[in-house]
């Protein structure tokens, strides 16, 4: 079975998971830091981000993948700045 993989930055700057198909995962985003949450699905086949938006940093949201070929959800702390996915620094 290829589950989804999912990792947190310490001080909960980000978080990833890696979501193999098409299924939809739940995040609880108070585990990040700051009040808002940037929201992407990264594509690996592509390396192209779509934004899912802004979303307040509490309670469980669910995501679901735009495709069912493997794509990375990132989860940015939105005070950070940090560029789209792919885009580097």
């Amino acid at each position: 079975d290829r589950g989804v993989q999912a990792a947190r930055a310490a001080d909960g700057a980000f978080a990833m998971a890696f979501v193999p198909d098409g299924r939809e995962s739940s995040v609880d985003l108070s585990r990040l830091s700051g009040g808002t949450v940037e929201a992407w699905w990264y594509d690996v086949a592509t390396g192209s981000a779509a934004s899912v938006g802004d979303l307040a940093a509490s309670g469980v949201w669910a995501f679901t993948p735009p495709g069912v070929n493997g794509s990375v959800l990132v989860l940015d702390d939105a005070t950070r700045g940090f560029p789209p996915p792919g885009e580097g620094s």
